[in-house]
Formats: structure tokens, C-alpha cells, sequence
């Protein structure tokens, strides 16, 4: 399937007249838009969209299915309608070059069903890419962009250089330093919402940034997660009025690479490596929408 259209941009140069690879197209077709197209699908008939801090801003998509991914699914002859829960796997690392060179080792991966190419954050970090997925906002609104910044109150009010991913300063609160609200606290209110992923990452710096919401449940290895995410997928405790069930985000790998600037979202969907002049982008987060 070839890539949707998306708005002409014009062609940017380097400083040797080199073309510059185009911008995400944020709300429309990058990682920073999969969690709330996610959500949409478990809602298709009787849940709103949460409201976003953004929604009056005329630069924010607010689109509840930004990705249309219902109709890329239709597309497909797949009813829409038809899931009652929704699971994003986020694998970092593991990219679409890696799936086809390995994919004897992932032959489900290779069998799902492939939407189309996705953009990923920029710059292609991990805590970009990260805070645009759980926040559905790019970089220059929810304000995490690289792995260093500095901390203008650290060191006493002298400044001090924090590490998003390794070196959270512990007198920085993710909520006041990310006060967006994520796309799980949102949908929160009227679904259940797990994370599934290492126990070291339960209230770290980056997750309360970029992923609160919803409960986080520890699972230490691979098979653990996926346990748990089917356990949650096929079971539940009794839903509250009007909720529907569930919105589950299974985390991956270790969180330490960087990500790649083109993905690809569907059932099943793979992210892409690509190489370009300016050296190799590490992978980004692989993805899944499992289907039960």
C-alpha cells in the first residue's frame, strides 16, 4: 500500500544544498497520533473523545481517529467496529530492516496487516518520540526534545544538565516539567488503561512525563507481558457505566535508543530504518494493534 497523501511542504536544504528529509506530519500520520487512534477504535459508538489542553489551539489536531485508521481498516475489509480493546506494543529498537532481514524469528509481524509508512518524532529520540506518543502532541508542544537539557533551578538555582531518560533530576516534577495531559490519563476517565512494562519504570522521570494515566503493572520478561496483556485483553474487572474495555499499552525493550524518523502503523504495523547522509537513525518503537 503506498503511503496516504500528506500536505505539500516545501523542500528544505542543508548547508551544502543537500534536500532535508520532509517534517512529520504531525496529526495525521505520526507516532504522535497512534495512541489516540488506538483509543478511537474501542469507541467507535458510544464514547467522546476527552477533551485536550490543546483543542482550542488552531495548530492541534483534534481529530478523534487522526490516523483514520478506520477507514484504512475498512480499506482492508476489516470492520472497525469490531474491536473491543485495543494493545500498542512499543518494541524499542526492532525497525522494519531488522523484520526483514530477521523475519523467520517474528513470522506474526511479517503476517499483520501493513497501513502504511508513519513519521515519527523529531528530533529522533527516544524521549521525543516517547512523550509525542503518550501526550499525541509534537516535540515543540509537549517540550521534550533530546536526551540533555538544562535545568535552569538545578544546582541550587545555578543550573544543572538533566538527563530525560538516565539522569531525571529528583527535584523536578514530570507533571509541573510536562504539564500536558497524556493520551492514557485522558482516556482514563471512562476505560480501563493499563502500561505493562519493567518495574524500574514505574514512576521514573520519563514515564510520569510521558506515559501516566491508567495502572502500571510490573512484568519483568517478555513472556510475563505478554500474559498479562492477553489476561487484561480477555478478562477484566466489571466495566463502569458507559465504559467499554480496554486500552492497554505494552511496554517494550529498554528505553536507550534513538528513533527512527518513518514508521509504519497498522495490525500488526512495523516501524522503518532507513540510512540517510546524515548517518544510520536507530530504531523507534515498533507497534501493534492486536485484534481479539
Amino acid at each position: 500500500m503506498t503511503a496516504p497523501s500528506r500536505t505539500e511542504q516545501p523542500t528544505l536544504h542543508d548547508v551544502l544544498g543537500a534536500p532535508l528529509p520532509p517534517a512529520p506530519a504531525y496529526g495525521s500520520n505520526s507516532i504522535a497520533d497512534v495512541l489516540e487512534s488506538a483509543s478511537s477504535l474501542v469507541a467507535q459508538r458510544s464514547l467522546t473523545r476527552p477533551a485536550h489542553a490543546l483543542d482550542s489551539d488552531p495548530a492541534f489536531n483534534s481529530a478523534a481517529d487522526p490516523l483514520n485508521l478506520a477507514g484504512r481498516l475498512a480499506e482492508h475489509d476489516v470492520d472497525p467496529a469490531s474491536f473491543r480493546h485495543t494493545c500498542v506494543v512499543m518494541v524499542d529498537g526492532l525497525g522494519e530492516q531488522l523484520i526483514n532481514s530477521y523475519g523467520g524469528y517474528a513470522p506474526a509481524l511479517r503476517k499483520t496487516l501493513n497501513l502504511g509508512p508513519l513519521d515519527a518524532a523529531f528530533p529522533t529520540t527516544t524521549a521525543a518520540s516517547l512523550t509525542s506518543l503518550g501526550t499525541g502532541t509534537a516535540p515543540g508542544a509537549h517540550g521534550i526534545a533530546g536526551y540533555e537539557v538544562r535545568n535552569p533551578a538545578g544546582n541550587g538555582g545555578a543550573g544543572s544538565v538533566m538527563n530525560h531518560l538516565s539522569g531525571w533530576d529528583q527535584s523536578v516534577d514530570p507533571h509541573a516539567w510536562q504539564p500536558l495531559p497524556t493520551v492514557l490519563e485522558r482516556h482514563h476517565t471512562n476505560r480501563r488503561v493499563l502500561t505493562i512494562s519493567l518495574g524500574k519504570y514505574r514512576g521514573t522521570g520519563l514515564t510520569e512525563a510521558a506515559l501516566r494515566g491508567g495502572d502500571f503493572v510490573d512484568a519483568a520478561g517478555y513472556n510475563a507481558r505478554v500474559t498479562y496483556a492477553l489476561e487484561a485483553l480477555s478478562s477484566g474487572p466489571p466495566l463502569r457505566r458507559g465504559q467499554r474495555r480496554v486500552a492497554a499499552a505494552a511496554g517494550g525493550a529498554e528505553l536507550g535508543s534513538e528513533a527512527s524518523d518513518r514508521a509504519r502503523p497498522g495490525v500488526g504495523g512495523t516501524l522503518r530504518d532507513r540510512r540517510s547522509r546524515y548517518g544510520e537513525h536507530a530504531r523507534t518503537p515498533a507497534h501493534r494493534l492486536l485484534r481479539r
